[in-house]
């Protein structure tokens, strides 16, 4: 069914007081179909003849504009999962999503092993935690490179003229910290 000419208004009525009758819920964009669902497998029929109905009922069903869409909770198909479960795995993810932008806005990987970082003491000095699971890298902070290469030539314990240079430079290095910078104020500002 399509709503466009003399006729939508009638239509328009007909699927808000029809329950077996929904608009398409394209992500992309209303398409203006709305798409009806048959009450019982035995009235889907392939290719217009009797006994090749289809034996299992679905709520998947695809309009004509192509999107692909549960007709019992209006989300992206997603059979064979019931639509509870897919309602519980968006709030999970919902809630391990802030878990990340916490993540990434506190935290800076060790350049050794990757493990995430959380700084919260005001020094520059980390170390990676052995008892964490960590490697024991001591680095800096801001620009992550050894702590052995730092002293009061490279700022001191509070400041650190490698990561001030590094993000003036136009170097891969200073990049990759510039980047890392967008991604934690990013995160800092979605919390």
């Amino acid at each position: 069914l399509r709503a466009d000419g003399w006729n939508s208004a009638l239509l328009f009525s007909f699927v808000s007081a029809n329950p077996s009758t929904l608009w398409c819920p394209n992500p992309l964009g209303g398409c203006g179909r709305a798409v009806l669902k048959f009450a019982h497998p035995r009235d889907v029929h392939r290719g217009g003849r009797r006994g090749s109905s289809i034996a299992v009922e679905s709520d998947t069903v695809v309009c004509d504009c192509g999107y692909c869409w549960c007709f019992a909770c209006q989300r992206e198909a997603h059979e064979p999962a019931a639509c509870r479960q897919v309602y519980d795995w968006e709030v999970k993810n919902c809630n391990e999503s802030e878990n990340v932008s916490w993540i990434l806005a506190n935290t800076k990987q060790c350049p050794r092993c990757a493990r995430p970082i959380e700084k919260n003491q005001g020094c520059n000095h980390m170390r990676c935690s052995e008892s964490g699971g960590g490697c024991g890298q001591e680095f800096c902070w801001l620009c992550l490179t050894p702590w052995a290469q730092h002293g009061q030539s490279t700022g001191g314990l509070y400041s650190c003229n490698i990561y001030e240079r590094n993000t003036r430079d136009d170097t891969e290095e200073g990049r990759k910290q510039r980047e890392g910078e967008k991604v934690r104020q990013k995160a800092k500002h979605a919390l």
